[in-house]
């Protein structure tokens, strides 16, 4: 082991800095409010077991370093399911309005952190210009989801091509030219189709599994776990969590703005309520017949200090 850290230190110090480095950044960028204190050193901890594992080959610092991939993985995938639809589609708004935050700025900044502890290492073992287009690779995925920008939908389909004739036509290539050019051009015409979903904003349908089983017991563990932690059912409208075994108790609001309204000086805003009668246990639903007769309504004037209901 010190032998090890004679001959490669520099390199393996450098490595964690780069690592580090890009969450550091993306969380300055996205705004998250997720405490660094546990944030970085999860990316040095990964990091130092990839790291290690690919220096020594030891097989007990491989099941450790796979193991710490897995767990971080399994939290990044609760963090994005626990989160509704309709949120990811208001934080898009806000990005776009330079007002990122809340919790889909700390799910991206996981997803971040986790390929960047996975992705960095590679500089040690498969090469500068591997890793590169990989890093690029990531990052502008993640920023193509985030912007739902059509350039940096080119770029993406761009480095996905760069990547694919580098395995055909690089040292390390294990198919011919010509299947490698086919194969290549196939690949990127189904990475088109498939990117080419991030331009729509229709919610997604049900899944039975997802929706009713994994995502409602995820969020009562995380409830179980964090009775405060701010959970959204959905935007606009109300952040909330329900425990279903004592829906009398209050409610947890969410301390970040769901929505804004605005209007020109002395004009009045009205919203609109609906009402929820019945809570299942996973969700609430409107079971009345006649919604009518529970009529709230509230009003709003966009003077200073002057409010109607």
């Amino acid at each position: 082991m010190n032998r090890l850290f004679k001959e490669k230190g520099l390199r393996i110090v450098l490595t964690l800095v780069i690592a580090i480095s890009i969450p550091l950044l993306f969380k300055r960028l996205l705004r998250s409010d997720f405490p660094s204190a546990v944030l970085f050193p999860c990316v040095i901890l990964l990091s130092g077991f990839s790291i290690l594992r690919r220096f020594t080959g030891n097989r007990y610092l491989k099941i450790i370093s796979y193991s710490l991939s897995v767990i971080f993985a399994l939290t990044v995938i609760a963090g994005i399911l626990i989160i509704p639809f309709s949120v990811y589609v208001a934080w898009v708004e806000l990005l776009r309005a330079g007002e990122q935050r809340g919790a889909v700025s700390t799910v991206f900044l996981l997803i971040v952190s986790y390929l960047s502890a996975l992705t960095v290492p590679m500089f040690l073992s498969w090469g500068y210009l591997w890793t590169v287009l990989i890093l690029s690779l990531v990052i502008t995925t993640l920023a193509t989801i985030m912007l739902q920008n059509p350039i940096l939908l080119l770029l993406l389909l761009v480095l996905y091509s760069l990547i694919l004739c580098y395995l055909a036509f690089g040292d390390k290539a294990k198919i011919g030219k010509t299947g490698g050019f086919i194969y290549s051009f196939s690949v990127m015409g189904a990475v088109f189709l498939l990117t080419g979903l991030l331009t729509t904003r229709r919610e997604p349908p049900r899944n039975q599994i997802v929706d009713y089983t994994l995502y409602p017991g995820l969020r009562q563990l995380v409830l179980r776990l964090f009775p405060g932690f701010p959970l959204l059912y959905g935007v606009p409208g109300y952040g909330f969590s329900v425990d279903h075994e004592e829906l009398g108790r209050p409610p947890s609001l969410s301390s970040q703005i769901i929505f804004e309204a605005e209007g020109p000086p002395g004009k009045t805003l009205y919203l609109r309520t609906s009402i929820y009668d019945t809570y299942d246990g996973n969700s609430w639903e409107n079971t009345l017949k006649n919604p009518g007769q529970y009529n709230f309504r509230g009003s709003s004037s966009t003077e200073p200090d002057k409010l109607q209901n």
